[in-house]
C-alpha cells in the first residue's frame, strides 16, 4: 500500500476539481425588455443556486438604457425575505430603533383610534359643507370634525417617517446581506482551492518519495 499512497491525494484533487462544474444549479431565466427616452432596452436574469453554500443568485445579461450600462453577466445574490426580515429586526435593534419604531406605530394606531371615533362627525361636516349649512352644526361635531383632521394630518406625516424607517433599516440589511454573501461564497471558493492545492501537492510529494525510495510501481 505504501507504494500507492500518492493515489488518494490525487484522486482527492481530481473529485474536487469535478466538483466545480457542478456547483451552481441553474433555475429559470427571466427575459424583459422595453424602453426609456426611446432607448430600447433587453436583458435576461438567471436564476442559480449554489450548491456549496444554499445561496440563490442571479446573473444579469443585457442593457440598461437608463443607467447606460451593459451587464455580461453581473452576479448578484438574491436573499429570501426571511432573512430580510430576520436582518432588519437586527439592524433595528443595533441602530436603537426598535423603539422608536414601535412607539411610531403606537402613535399610528392612536391616530387611528381617534379617526374612527369622529368619523361619523367627519361625515356630517362633509354633507353640511355640500349644503352649505356648517354655520348650523352642533359644537361636537364640529370639534369631532377637527380631531379628525389633526389625527388624519398627524397620520400621515408618522406614517411617512415610519415607512423610511423601515426603508432605511431594509437597505442596509439587504445591503449586509450581499456583503455576506460575497464573504461566504469567496470563502467557500477559497476553501476549495486550499484543498485542491493541498491535495495535489501532497499528491506530487508522496510521488516523488516513492520514486526515489523505488517505491513507485509505473503503469
Amino acid at each position: 500500500m505504501r507504494k500507492h499512497l500518492w493515489v488518494l491525494p490525487a484522486i482527492v484533487c481530481i473529485a474536487l476539481l469535478l466538483a466545480w462544474p457542478f456547483r451552481w444549479e441553474k433555475g429559470p431565466v427571466q427575459k424583459q425588455s422595453g424602453t426609456y427616452q426611446g432607448i430600447a432596452w433587453t436583458a435576461e436574469v438567471h436564476h442559480l443556486r449554489d450548491r456549496w453554500t444554499g445561496q440563490s443568485w442571479v446573473a444579469i445579461y443585457g442593457n440598461d438604457a437608463k443607467e447606460k450600462k451593459w451587464y455580461s453577466g453581473e452576479m448578484r445574490p438574491i436573499p429570501s425575505q426571511g432573512e430580510i426580515a430576520q436582518r432588519k429586526e437586527q439592524v433595528l435593534e443595533r441602530l436603537g430603533q426598535r423603539e422608536y419604531r414601535d412607539t411610531l406605530n403606537a402613535q399610528l394606531a392612536e391616530c387611528y383610534r381617534i379617526k374612527e371615533l369622529n368619523e361619523g362627525a367627519r361625515n356630517k361636516y362633509n354633507q353640511a359643507l355640500l349644503s352649505k349649512t356648517v354655520a348650523s352644526l352642533p359644537r361636537e361635531v364640529i370639534d369631532g370634525f377637527k380631531a379628525w383632521e389633526e389625527a388624519n394630518n398627524k397620520g400621515a406625516l408618522l406614517a411617512k417617517e415610519l415607512a423610511d424607517v423601515e426603508r432605511q433599516a431594509e437597505e442596509t440589511a439587504v445591503s449586509e446581506l450581499a456583503r455576506l454573501a460575497w464573504e461566504k461564497r469567496k470563502l467557500a471558493t477559497a476553501v476549495w482551492g486550499g484543498l485542491v492545492a493541498l491535495s495535489a501537492i501532497t499528491a506530487c510529494v508522496l510521488y516523488i518519495a516513492g520514486v526515489r525510495n523505488g517505491q513507485t510501481v509505473r503503469p
